[in-house]
């Protein structure tokens, strides 16, 4: 484990999330602890000993996130039913597989087919997801089979790219996930041109995502 360094430029990890349904639209769910990740602004960490700011040295608190998706397909054991590779930013502590960060925000957000039971939705049996504070009404699990509609949806929700991959449980849903470093890579390198509009960028991100799916999205 490293120190804590402010990172203003953000750093890319891959991480899971269930996926929960309100009146204003669907919502990316930490899957250990039922909490929102809110739409179109910073993820933000909180500490319950204390922290302040999150993450610390000494503690285990912050936004986690994995440096490989082929090791958070290994350590997920199936749970989640989102898989996406996020921004990390602010206080940010890197550990040998991974990082804890103060800021997060998805850049892309693969949907995968439902009937992936995960810590959270058995939370969600038990109660309603909380209100967070930014309006929006106590949630449900998301259960439609078919993902198109909960992608399209939920690529308008958090205003970034969801792609349904066509691969099964047994490969991972990924032809070749040794090419998410590739994504990971370009989803920052390039965020600044893509919130510009710029083409060129919106292309390499798109190029990156293909050659991981293994098709056009």
């Amino acid at each position: 484990m490293t120190s804590v360094p402010d990172l203003a430029e953000p750093v890319a990890g891959w991480r899971v999330w269930d996926l929960a349904e309100t009146r204003e639209g669907p919502l990316l769910v930490s899957p250990l602890r039922p909490v929102f990740w809110p739409p179109r602004r910073p993820m933000t960490a909180t500490c319950s000993r204390g922290c302040a700011p999150s993450p610390s040295l000494p503690c285990r608190c912050g936004l986690y996130a994995m440096d490989e998706l082929p090791r958070l397909h290994r350590e997920s054991r199936g749970q989640g039913r989102v898989v996406g590779c996020t921004a990390l930013w602010g206080r940010v502590v890197e550990h040998a597989h991974g990082f804890r960060a103060q800021f997060a925000y998805p850049l892309l957000l693969f949907l995968l087919p439902a009937g992936r039971p995960g810590v959270s939705q058995r939370l969600l049996r038990r109660r309603p997801l909380p209100d967070v504070g930014y309006g929006l009404p106590a949630a449900t699990e998301v259960s439609s089979a078919s993902p198109a509609e909960p992608a399209r949806r939920l690529k308008q929700h958090y205003g970034v790219p969801v792609v349904v991959p066509s691969g099964s449980p047994a490969d991972g849903y990924f032809p070749d996930d040794r090419l998410a470093g590739a994504v990971a890579a370009e989803a920052v390198r390039g965020l600044a041109g893509r919130r510009e509009g710029d083409h060129t960028a919106h292309a390499r991100f798109a190029d990156a995502v293909e050659d991981l799916v293994g098709r056009r999205w």
